[in-house]
């Protein structure tokens, strides 16, 4: 079987599918002892909607659905998942992100025994009326929990404040009454729809040898290559609200902006250079903006279907509006003179150190492998492309965030 080498970060990958459809990418470190295997599925918060050949309408999926499956497949009556795992010397958990849902073990021994394990919990499903209202209690006392945590009341507003689209701004978990409202049936059919091996792909990151393999595992996943079609959103270019303030159980203020990108400005083939060169801009701006003697952070979010940027901080000694005052004034001076020129380079090398160092983490490879293949990028030349970007695309980032139009503050601060 072929594989593609990656000399400069001293890697190899294989990437096939097996013959029930399931895409299987490997990295071997045959240098490392623990094995990090993860099985995703193309089926998150976003998916509200697919289209039903059989009766050729739109089928509604209730929110927070992807997520509540993902907590179902724990509950398997043929299996204590935790202690079997656990007996094999593994560890095992699950995340429902915006796209997708990933099933996760670490383990050092029995390598192939645990995947095999991992496999059968998620095709072999055991729902029942009991378990969903014994899940719905659980997910609801979560959701609850989330309501006393600052960064998500932030999020939460934020992308609401942003976008139009519910698809987008949907709480993963759902919200109480989109979860007191599911029912087994649909639990079965969004199972079926979505847990079929053409929309999934095992990462395998470790010591892992090819032809044991293929050898040891069984594939319990049936052929089942039915096209899967979900309902696609449109999204207008502008914020919905500049502005907002809030008051929260907190002892000092939270000063977070939302920046959102357009979609048809950044080309989908090319998301790993645009998050990169975006990564790179904002530790520019970050060091740039600590003169003023803030301490800011960031989250970048860079998908085939939205794009967005948040700046934080919950330390700083004068008025809120200044630090968008701040921000804004940073940008601008970026935008016109040679800075950007000057320091590319020094932030590039600052950014490949980061990389190589986060390399040594088999779980987080595992992470950046999956999210990347559902926006159809090869992480693994990554490296390759960060040598590529010029100061001309740190330039072009930094245009997607000069239109302020697109921005939106919140203001979160004490009773």
């Amino acid at each position: 079987m072929d594989s593609i080498k990656y000399d400069d970060i001293h890697e190899e990958k294989y990437d096939f599918v097996m013959s029930n459809g399931l895409r299987v990418i490997i990295v071997p470190r045959n240098d490392y002892k623990k094995v990090v295997s993860s099985l995703s599925v193309d089926f998150g918060s976003k998916d509200n909607y697919f289209f039903d050949e059989d009766t050729k309408n739109w089928k509604k999926i209730s929110k927070g659905m992807a997520h509540f499956i993902e907590h179902q497949l724990f509950e398997n009556s043929k299996l204590n998942v935790l202690e079997a795992f656990s007996k094999n010397g593994a560890s095992i958990n699950a995340t429902t992100s915006y796209r997708n849902t990933t099933f996760t073990i670490n383990t050092t021994s029995n390598v192939y025994k645990n995947i095999n394990l991992l496999l059968y919990l998620v095709f072999n499903p055991t729902f029942s009326e009991k378990k969903i209202k014994k899940e719905k209690e659980i997910i609801l006392k979560e959701i609850q929990m989330y309501y006393d945590k600052i960064e998500w009341l932030a999020y939460s507003k934020l992308l609401n404040n942003m976008y139009q689209s519910p698809s987008i701004k949907n709480d993963i978990a759902g919200s109480p009454e989109s979860i007191s409202n599911i029912q087994l049936s649909e639990i079965k059919m969004c199972y079926d729809k979505f847990y079929q091996c053409s929309n999934m792909v095992l990462v395998l990151v470790g010591p892992i040898n090819i032809e044991e393999f293929l050898l040891n595992i069984y594939m319990p996943c049936p052929n089942k290559n039915e096209q899967i079609k979900t309902l696609e959103t449109s999204e207008n270019e502008n914020v919905i609200k500049s502005f907002e303030k809030c008051y929260f159980s907190v002892s000092h203020p939270y000063f977070y902006t939302g920046f959102k990108l357009s979609t048809n400005s950044i080309n989908p083939h090319l998301n790993l250079k645009t998050e990169l060169s975006l990564e790179i801009l904002l530790d520019i701006l970050v060091e740039k903006l600590s003169n003023y003697g803030l301490s800011l952070d960031y989250i970048i979010e860079i998908n085939n279907d939205y794009n967005f940027i948040i700046l934080y901080c919950d330390n700083f000694q004068f008025p809120p509006h200044s630090i968008d005052n701040y921000i804004q004034e940073t940008i601008k001076y970026c935008k016109q003179n040679n800075f950007l020129k000057e320091v590319t380079n020094k932030f590039k090398n600052k950014k490949r150190a980061e990389l190589l160092k986060q390399f040594n983490s088999s779980d987080w490879l595992s992470k950046q492998l999956i999210n990347n293949y559902f926006k159809n990028q090869d992480f693994l030349s990554i490296l390759s492309v960060l040598n590529s970007i010029s100061s001309t695309d740190i330039l072009d980032s930094l245009l997607l965030i000069s239109d302020f139009n697109k921005k939106t503050t919140l203001l979160i601060e004490p009773f």
